[in-house]
């Protein structure tokens, strides 16, 4: 759920065009190191409006995931809340998801998301393989809904760490 940003601006090429620019950022993991869960994300991110306005380069806070999305923690559990809250494209947490997929760029008016960007997204989320996402889309188109996979869930446990390990990381 929560990809590494980029450090860099760099922008993909995608069939119907250009990937939208995205803000530079660095995200730090909050845990506990007797027993490893981890219990928050801080988002730091560079501004590139501002950087270009005042050539001035300063790392701003984004946001802690627990304040952001109200939640305890970002272990499986609290991902699975958190989740189920985006029940829409509308959602107030998914349209906080998608601005800060981009690390906070305006995404209402560059990275529009509408029903059909919901559901590759809620897909994406809660499926890790190919088959499971084209299977989620198919089921989605058929009956309008994405559904839950524990796998999801289980393998996001196993990844956080190795998050933190990749990241450095806030010593609780």
């Amino acid at each position: 759920m929560f990809i590494a940003p980029s450090v860099t601006p760099w922008r993909y090429q995608i069939p119907s065009g250009i990937e939208p620019a995205h803000n530079p950022g660095a995200r730090l993991i909050k845990y506990d190191r007797t027993t490893g869960k981890q219990l928050d994300i801080i988002q730091y991110y560079v501004s590139l409006d501002v950087i270009n306005a005042d050539n001035t380069f300063e790392w701003l806070f984004g946001y802690n995931a627990t304040s952001l999305y109200g939640i305890n923690d970002i272990t499986a559990a609290s991902m699975d809340t958190l989740i189920n809250k985006m029940t829409g494209a509308n959602s107030q947490e998914f349209h906080k998801f998608v601005l800060w997929y981009n690390t906070n760029v305006n995404s209402t008016t560059s990275y529009p998301c509408d029903t059909k960007c919901y559901t590759s997204v809620m897909c994406g989320l809660r499926y890790l393989t190919k088959e499971q996402f084209e299977s989620c889309i198919a089921g989605a188109s058929t009956n309008g809904t994405a559904g839950l996979n524990i796998n999801y869930l289980l393998s996001l446990c196993l990844m956080l760490p190795l998050f933190c390990i990749l990241r450095v990381c806030v010593r609780y």
